[in-house]
């Protein structure tokens, strides 16, 4: 299991093959689909989390105190603060977790999307000719809008072009293009 903190769609193999800009782009696309539920679901979860957690700290703090009176003046003066901190940070977690989750599966559905619905072909790349695309595998024509596609999605991710290697002025030297003429042997 790979865990990320950051770039955390790198934490998820069937991403590797694309790179960091075409996966902050899949990344983009998934926000803007979700809309506000990239949001709402993910403020639920840590609400939700927090809340569990309130009531497990307050049976333990409660325990805590029955089974150690001699310590009850230390817990109870640190008791609100430590709660609070780890609350909030199991809070934080659960919303952080959960929105990368909801990423993820969006990047997911978008992916499987992009596909013939009668063969599985995978439809990346392809024309669109009048808001249709044709699948090259069983001829089957079919509507974007019937798949609840765009056509920026069948758009396979940008590939950098790599650069040419360096010429000099003179065509001598490192990066030189044209062959070069053998030397003459009759020295």
């Amino acid at each position: 299991m790979r865990i990320r903190l950051f770039k955390f769609y790198r934490a998820y193999p069937e991403l590797d093959k694309f790179t960091d800009e075409e996966c902050v782009r899949l990344v983009w696309q998934a926000k803007v689909r979700r809309d506000d539920a990239i949001w709402v679901l993910p403020l639920g979860a840590a609400v939700l989390a927090a809340g569990v957690w309130l009531s497990i700290a307050a049976t333990m703090l409660a325990i805590a105190l029955q089974l150690l009176p001699w310590a009850s003046g230390t817990i109870k003066e640190f008791r609100w603060p430590l709660v609070a901190a780890c609350g909030g940070a199991v809070a934080f977690a659960a919303c952080v977790w959960t929105r990368r989750q909801l990423i993820i599966r969006s990047i997911r559905n978008n992916m499987e999307r992009a596909k013939c619905p009668y063969c599985w072909f995978s439809l990346m790349g392809l024309p669109v000719k009048e808001g249709t695309v044709q699948c090259p595998e069983c001829g089957e024509r079919m509507s974007l809008h019937e798949l609840h596609l765009l056509p920026e999605d069948l758009q396979p991710p940008s590939r950098p072009k790599p650069n040419p290697p360096p010429v000099s002025p003179l065509g001598t030297g490192a990066g030189r293009t044209r062959p070069r003429k053998k030397a003459d042997s009759r020295g």
